[in-house]
């Protein structure tokens, strides 16, 4: 019986010991210390190392960049070339080589930098990018920059893709005046297009800090920037091209077989006499076979009544 006792006593206690244990399993966990934050995206170009490099993206980024400008040389010039009277069609293919020229130049001067850099205001970027100056590739380093906008590929890649679209949009806008415009009026025009308008309006809809980009505006393959833009200003330069100097109605163009035909009847008809004619000095039968004969140049004689 005392040892019945001592037994009940031993299960006692070990219940006793084992239940702040299970109210310790029941117990929700103390919370978590807070992770971590984020870093904050970059708001401009920055420097990376090379591990942040994606080389997929960077190999498909290239294949793109060199599509984009296969469809303005040949693909564009070709097109519009096609388009034109036949002496023209040199000049045609050698606008869309000009346009492609000048843009690559101005948009290494500036065009970039005003397009995809922070301004100082929502509507212009800034002059951080001007000769693409802090382009940095640091091979000791292994460090180079990225576009804010691409962070897994270089930015002389981001730059050069975005320098196709440049290219093809004013290339777009040659077909509106293609015919009918001076070259170097041309070359002037595309200038002054492309850093007061494409530029600006490239900011606004790509540049996260751009007001449009602000408003919720997405443009994903161009339709604002590009096709929009490019097709308002092909619009005004034709409206203001006919308002200067309004063309001369087009001609219907005239097969030269008719027009020969046509001629010799008129002449037959003018020369049917009403009393036997003849050149002084030659029959009239030789003088009617020379005016008809399409070999000879029309014989211009003082015709006298026999």
């Amino acid at each position: 019986m005392a040892a019945l006792k001592i037994k009940a006593l031993v299960y006692l206690v070990l219940l006793a010991l084992s239940t702040p244990a299970v109210w310790a399993d029941d117990a929700p966990a103390p919370p978590a210390p807070a992770a971590a934050a984020a870093p904050a995206a970059p708001t401009e170009p920055t420097l990376v190392g090379f591990d942040k490099i994606n080389s997929g993206d960077t190999a498909w980024m290239l294949a793109s960049t060199a599509l984009v400008l296969l469809m303005t040389i040949p693909g564009l010039a070709l097109f519009y070339g096609g388009m034109v009277r036949k002496k023209n069609v040199l000049a045609t293919l050698m606008q869309s080589f000009a346009i492609t020229c000048v843009v690559t130049i101005l948009w290494w001067i500036i065009g970039y930098s005003w397009a995809f850099t922070p301004g100082v205001g929502p509507y212009w970027g800034g002059t951080t990018r001007f000769l693409l100056d802090g382009m940095l590739y640091q091979h000791d380093a292994m460090k180079l920059t990225v576009s804010h906008l691409a962070l897994t590929i270089p930015e002389t890649v981001y730059c050069m893709f975005q320098l196709t679209f440049a290219i093809i949009t004013p290339a777009l806008i040659a077909g509106s005046f293609a015919d009918r415009m001076k070259f170097s009026a041309m070359l002037i025009f595309i200038t002054v297009w492309l850093l007061v308008v494409y530029c600006p309006i490239a900011h606004w809809v790509w540049e996260p800090s751009g007001w449009l980009a602000v408003k919720g505006v997405l443009d994903f393959a161009g339709g604002t920037v590009v096709h929009i833009n490019a097709g308002i200003a092909g619009l005004a330069s034709c409206m203001a091209r006919a308002s200067s100097s309004p063309s001369r109605p087009l001609r219907t163009p005239i097969n030269p077989k008719g027009r020969f035909l046509s001629q010799r009847r008129a002449m037959a008809t003018r020369l049917t006499p009403t009393k036997p004619l003849r050149l002084t000095g030659q029959p009239a039968h030789t003088t009617m076979n020379r005016l008809h004969s399409p070999l000879r140049k029309p014989v211009r004689a003082r015709l006298v009544e026999s």
